[in-house]
């Protein structure tokens, strides 16, 4: 059989894929939020404004392929939204975001999909 062969599946705590990133935004890199329906997005670009604190040191830093969480309610995500950043660049969110690195590309990328409906 072509593909996935049933009882090949799995489930595997999201602790075993991710890693918490504990990195700050010390070097003072471009400010970002997440959208439902565009991800990781340049806070000015998008929302026309920054909504940054003035001091954004204690913001955490997000890497291409992160998995970022926001665990604020909206819309049709009662427990938040996540989101795989496709930006190429380093850049920072909130505290309130969580950033995630996946154990591989490929986990970031079905996790990205799996939570995007």
């Amino acid at each position: 059989m072509d593909g996935i062969s049933k009882g090949t599946w799995q489930r595997i705590a999201l602790c075993k894929v991710l890693q918490e990133r504990n990195e700050k935004n010390v070097n003072g890199r471009t400010i970002c939020s997440v959208s439902v329906s565009q991800g990781v997005v340049n806070q000015v670009e998008y929302l026309g404004r920054s909504f940054a604190a003035k001091q954004t040191s204690h913001y955490n830093i997000v890497k291409y392929g992160d998995i970022v969480y926001t665990k604020s309610p909206t819309g049709n995500f009662p427990y938040g939204i996540i989101k795989r950043s496709n930006i190429r660049e380093d850049v920072a969110v909130s505290p309130l975001y969580g950033v995630y690195i996946p154990a591989s590309d490929s986990i970031g990328v079905f996790l990205h999909f799996y939570f995007k409906f």
